[in-house]
């Protein structure tokens, strides 16, 4: 028996998908490893990333195209609780730089721009990325049960 058509094109997505994330992780560590060896432009590294970040949107974008209406609501709607609670998270690491900047320096200038701590940054990313899949979670739920 055949798969629907949006079954099929979905897998397709998420084989592309997977194929993608395998060879940008060889690309990031090679580039890596080339790097610790022998000098290397600055535009190596932008090139790649660049290249990298563009096909990731069009696996994006091909995948809210295949979904169905649901599909695309939940997918705008996880992203947006990803990019509420990322944002946040990212705000409140730069307001703690600031507020860390002076309180060490005991005025209110500084030398240069705040730190923005990494363990921070990296925390809030990690969360974004667990609030949108605890959403798609919920959403996918409550669609079953409607």
């Amino acid at each position: 028996m055949k798969k629907p058509s949006r079954d099929r094109q979905w897998t397709n997505v998420r084989r592309v998908e997977f194929i993608y994330v395998a060879v940008a992780c060889a690309l990031i560590i090679g580039l890596f490893v080339y790097a610790s060896f022998r000098p290397t432009s600055d535009l190596v590294f932008w090139l790649v990333s660049g290249a990298l970040l563009l096909v990731s949107l069009g696996i994006w974008g091909r995948q809210y195209q295949v979904l169905d209406e649901r599909g695309k609501l939940r997918f705008l709607q996880s992203w947006a609780v990803s990019g509420v609670v990322t944002g946040s998270g990212l705000g409140w690491a730069l307001l703690w730089g600031v507020y860390q900047d002076v309180k060490l320096s005991g005025s209110g200038e500084t030398a240069g721009p705040p730190d923005l701590p990494f363990w921070f940054a990296y925390l809030s990313l990690v969360t974004g990325l667990v609030a949108m899949a605890f959403t798609n979670l919920y959403l996918r739920r409550r669609d079953a049960r409607e």
